[in-house]
Parts: C-alpha cells; structure tokens; sequence
C-alpha cells in the first residue's frame, strides 16, 4: 500500500513552512512544548480509539463547512463543527483519519483519508471530497492561512 495522496497531502501541507536560524532556535523550544502538547493529545485520542499511534497534523482551530449541493439554493453551510482537528495514524485500517474535535457537542468530524482524496487547497481553506460519494464535500477554514498550509501538507 502506497499512500501517495497522503504523501502528497502532507507535502502540499509542509510546502510553505521555511524559517530563518534565529526562528529556528525558537521553533525547537516550541518543539519541545509541542511535543509534550501532542503527547498528551494522543493519550486523550487513545482513550476514545486505542488503535491511535501517532498524530501527523494538529491544528488548534478550524470551522468544518460542508456542500449541500442537493437544495433549492446549493452551497456551503456550517456543519456546526467546530474546534481543533487532528490527523493521525492508526495500527489498523483505517491507517489514516483526520479528525475535527467539536467544541460544541460530541458531534465530531471523522474522516477515513484514502489515496485518491481529491483536494483543493485555497486562502484560509482546504476542501475535500471524501471516499463514500453519498457524504458531502468538506470544507475546512483555518483562522491563519500558515496553519492551513500546513494542515494541506
């Protein structure tokens, strides 16, 4: 199994993240608290699936959107999903899920990612179409663009 559009996604979501020494010297310190920050993320993921090894891609804020496109007037409309969102890996298919945490209600926005997502990254945005063709297309706003660059990767 290669996941190329995974690989793909990751790449496309890292792109953008060049720094010069000074803020590398301040990026290792945030490593480290990072680090501990995802440690203790994925023990609260594990508590819900066990099966979570390691997380990819954190972001702290995002606003899930998703494509009625089945109405009178298409279009997008809040999922009222909102909060911080999470790609892992998992010791057992489904290897990879991106998952966006509701601060609202236990509704949460869980994705399987398969290598044949089609993505379309804009300002601020990351649409994505999911495997299952009777679930809408996703829309994922990032309050900072850098984050969203990074989330595209």
């Amino acid at each position: 199994h290669h996941h190329w559009g995974w690989l793909l996604f990751t790449l496309c979501w890292c792109a953008h993240l060049r720094g010069t020494s000074s803020q590398q010297a301040a990026a290792m310190a945030q490593k480290g608290i990072e680090e501990a920050r995802l440690a203790s993320m994925l023990q609260s993921l594990q508590a819900n699936d066990p099966m979570i090894d390691h997380i990819l891609v954190y972001s702290k804020f995002v606003v899930a959107y998703l494509l009625q496109q089945d109405q009178p007037n298409p279009g997008w409309r809040k999922a009222n999903i909102e909060g911080p969102v999470y790609i892992y890996r998992r010791r057992v298919p489904p290897l990879f899920q991106l998952l966006v945490k509701n601060q609202f209600s236990t509704n949460d926005l869980l994705d399987d990612m398969h290598p044949q997502w089609e993505l379309d990254c804009q300002n601020n945005y990351v649409f994505y179409k999911v495997e299952d063709p009777s679930k809408r297309i996703r829309g994922l706003w990032f309050h900072e663009d850098a984050e969203r660059q990074r989330v595209e990767g």
